[in-house]
């Protein structure tokens, strides 16, 4: 009968998945970044080259009307009520407010120091109504962090961010789903690179700590706050570290998201 022998093979993890229909179309300009909008069921892009936000239907599979703005659009974000979307405008001082019942187009503009180029990069509405918009300053490499509130319309620099006020000239950021929290990454502080948490129960950014060990990195954040995912690093919401990705099965190299859930 020859000989027999009992192999060690390990454990295997069987999880049940839910599959859900995948659609690809086609993008044909650099899209900086993208918003969900549930209640109209659409997905909203900023499109810089072409001066406008697309927008395109999962309910019909297709592109709706883009909305047309101007001073390329980079950075949005759906403000907590969904009524309308904020739109950082690169070559501009101003936020796009956009009507999203009549499209109508209104903008808010930021005293920035117009002797250093300054532009508005990315825009995150935080539950509290306050939207929080990072510059930068074309050629000098830097930016600051400001803060347009939505319901007393007022604006303000936020000197608690950064280093006295002063942030870098990217700044990855990723936003708690419900809007409790937002992790900024100071993206030239490397490395690690510095992390700053805004806490929206108390307006402050009181959190710092080191995060990823690369420039540009990905990050996500789940719906809570209560975690935050830096390529291959997992933090807590006081950017304590919790675990790092080392399993080759885990890539870095493309985005990386969270799960609403964590």
């Amino acid at each position: 009968m020859g000989h027999l022998t009992e192999t060690a093979l390990g454990t295997a993890t069987v999880v049940r998945g839910v599959r859900r229909p995948t659609l690809v179309f086609p993008l044909n300009n650099w899209v900086p970044e993208l918003a969900y909008d549930s209640s109209r069921d659409v997905v909203y892009f900023s499109d810089p080259d072409a001066e406008r936000v697309s927008i395109f239907s999962l309910a019909t599979k297709s592109f709706a009307s883009p909305i047309e703005l101007f001073s390329r659009p980079l950075g949005l974000d759906l403000t907590t009520g969904g009524d309308s979307l904020l739109v950082a405008l690169r070559l501009s001082t101003s936020l796009a407010i956009i009507n999203l019942q009549n499209r109508q187009v209104d903008t808010v503009t930021l005293p920035l120091n117009l002797n250093l180029n300054p532009g508005l990069d990315r825009v995150r509405v935080m539950a509290n109504g306050k939207a929080l918009v990072t510059t930068v300053y074309t050629g000098v490499g830097a930016g600051e962090l400001w803060e347009y509130d939505l319901i007393t319309q007022s604006r303000r620099k936020r000197t608690d961010a950064g280093f006295g006020g002063q942030t870098t000239g990217v700044v990855p950021m990723a936003r708690a789903g419900n809007g409790s929290r937002l992790l900024l990454i100071l993206d030239n502080d490397c490395c690690p690179e510095t992390g700053h948490v805004y806490v929206t129960a108390t307006d402050t950014i009181a959190i710092t700590g080191p995060t990823a060990n690369r420039f540009g990195p990905r990050v996500s954040a789940d719906e809570s706050g209560s975690l935050f995912l830096v390529d291959e690093s997992l933090f807590d919401s006081s950017l304590n570290l919790l675990r790092t990705f080392t399993s080759s099965t885990y890539n870095l190299g493309g985005s990386s998201a969270l799960y609403p859930d964590g």
